[in-house]
Formats: C-alpha cells, structure tokens, sequence
C-alpha cells in the first residue's frame, strides 16, 4: 500500500499550532524509490527533522502558487506558474525567504503585492540543500515527494510525486 501507514498518531507542535502526524513514528511515505529513507542523489530523506510547509495561491500580477518550506526560523519559498495538483513538472522560481507568519496566514500581501488563499499545509520531512531539496509532503491535499534541481541564478526543476493527492 502507498501513502502513509500505521495507526495512532502524533502531534508535532511549533510555535503554538499543532499538526496532527500520522502513524505510531511519524508518517511513513512512498512506493518503490519514492519511499521515506531511499537515498536520491546524496540526499536521504528520513534522517531530516520534521517540519512545516504551506502551498499558497498568490492573487498578484495574476495567479501563481508560492510553495514554502520552514527551515531555520524562515520560509524557504519557490514561486510556481501552476498549481502543483494539477501540473506535477514545470520550472519554478527561488524567491526570498518569507517571514513563519505566512504558515497560517490568509489575506492581503503588505505593499498591495494582492493577496494569498492557502491552498494547503502540513509537514514535511526531508533536505534543503542551496542546490537541490528532496522533501516528503504530508499535507492536508498534498502527499508525495517534492523534488527541486536548481538550474540557473533563479531557476529550478520542479516534480511533484504525488502518493495521495486529494482535492
């Protein structure tokens, strides 16, 4: 079976919200080579602490997802042409970090930059690496494997492996 496994669950807890975590350790993600813990390059994806993620829709100059990963007390964030529940490949761009309130923040973007819908979010475990992340999304939409393979200044691969996308 695909997708996460086991019974129970745990709570992760970070600055004050609470995110529901399943299975006895943790979730235990993937098929095949998309699996928690098989290695992909030189990353290994179960060894990273759990942490938080958010998928925004970003009302601005028209409509683009931001995708969000904390690390470190930031945001890491990438700015995607496409929603990646519907559009699993494409090429994104590195924005600059972003500020933990935006893990649970819906409304207006300050400097009238439109505003953001959140589209989903929920934890992750996995690697950030200044030139490639491999990260398992346990989301309330989005359950899979994130790939992202810098390729220019800006520029990046992205792949969605999706185990249990729900809408």
């Amino acid at each position: 079976m695909c997708g996460p496994r086991g019974g129970g669950g745990r709570r992760l807890e970070r600055n004050g919200v609470s995110t529901l975590i399943e299975g006895a350790a943790g979730p235990v993600l993937g098929c095949g080579e998309e699996a928690v813990g098989v290695k992909r390059g030189l990353e290994t994806v179960e060894d990273a602490s759990v942490a938080r993620f958010v998928l925004l829709e970003h009302h601005w100059e028209g409509v683009h997802w931001d995708l969000m990963l904390e690390q470190e007390g930031v945001l890491k964030t990438w700015r995607l042409p496409k929603n990646p529940l519907e559009s699993p490949t494409m090429v994104v761009q590195r924005l600059p970090d972003h500020r933990l309130a935006y893990l649970d923040y819906e409304g207006p973007v300050s400097k009238n930059r439109g505003y953001v819908r959140r589209i989903d979010r929920g934890a992750y475990r996995g690697q950030i690496s200044p030139e490639s992340v491999v990260v398992a999304l346990e989301g309330e939409r989005l359950r899979g494997t994130v790939y992202l393979t810098k390729t220019g200044e800006e520029e990046w691969a992205f792949e969605f492996r999706s185990e249990s996308a729900r809408e």
